[in-house]
């Protein structure tokens, strides 16, 4: 950051917390950080973007953080977390996410999620539930090793939520009834709460056909507060 070497992760933020422009660029060297710091420490920052070398720059995400209200920036990072429920980045106004590798399971809180070209592994659970987010794109992206893939799903009774899945392929094997795209709006029972999800342009290769769709890119598999567009055409609820 401003052409400084820090020694961890938390000496940058601090460093660039405490100036007034609320910015902060990281170059992150090849090896293994610890991204708790990226939630103590970046609480006074508007934006901060972190860019690494690929897989070589490995941010382990071992529990939630919450970087308050910052909009955040990952690039060619491979993130790790422990395929624990919950974990991921709380309270972040943004997440943008570019040339990352997330490995395990990620769980998303911010108002604005994006992932552009970013590859998801997983041998045992989903990729990612966008949970908490009320707007998720994801462009270009790839997702496999496993039947389960995308699970929309947030506890609360009354929220509305979009996610955006183009130009994205699947490539997992056969969960009996999870398709590679699950939605679950049994919560959301308001009569404004709605799950919009539109998919666009995607590849699916080895998912099962969804227990409730008979589709393999798609289910609804409980709930009926949501709208399900695929490739322009609306196939839920059924026209």
């Amino acid at each position: 950051m401003n052409g400084q070497k820090y020694d961890s992760i938390k000496d940058a933020i601090t460093a660039a917390a405490a100036t007034e422009s609320k910015n902060a660029e990281i170059a992150l060297g090849a090896g293994n950080w610890d991204a708790s710091a990226i939630g103590t420490a970046s609480n006074k920052l508007t934006n901060l973007s972190i860019t690494g070398l690929g897989d070589a720059t490995i941010i382990q995400l071992k529990s939630a953080v919450q970087p308050h209200n910052t909009n955040l920036t990952l690039k060619k990072i491979k993130l790790v977390t422990p395929n624990q429920n919950y974990t991921g980045f709380q309270h972040t106004a943004s997440a943008t996410y570019e040339d990352c590798t997330i490995q395990n399971l990620l769980f998303l809180y911010g108002g604005t999620e994006t992932f552009t070209r970013c590859k998801f592994i997983n041998n045992n659970d989903y990729n990612v539930w966008t949970y908490g987010a009320a707007n998720v794109t994801f462009k270009d992206c790839s997702f496999g090793e496993y039947g389960k893939a995308v699970l929309i799903y947030n506890e609360s009774s009354d929220f509305r939520e979009t996610v955006n899945i183009i130009g994205c392929t699947f490539n997992g094997t056969s969960v009996l009834g999870k398709a590679a795209v699950e939605i679950d709006a049994s919560l959301n029972i308001s009569s404004t709460s709605l799950v919009t999800v539109n998919i666009d342009d995607c590849t699916v290769n080895g998912y099962a056909p969804g227990s409730v769709s008979g589709s393999n890119i798609w289910n609804v598999k409980k709930g009926e507060n949501a709208k399900v567009t695929l490739n322009g055409t609306v196939v839920f609820p059924q026209p």
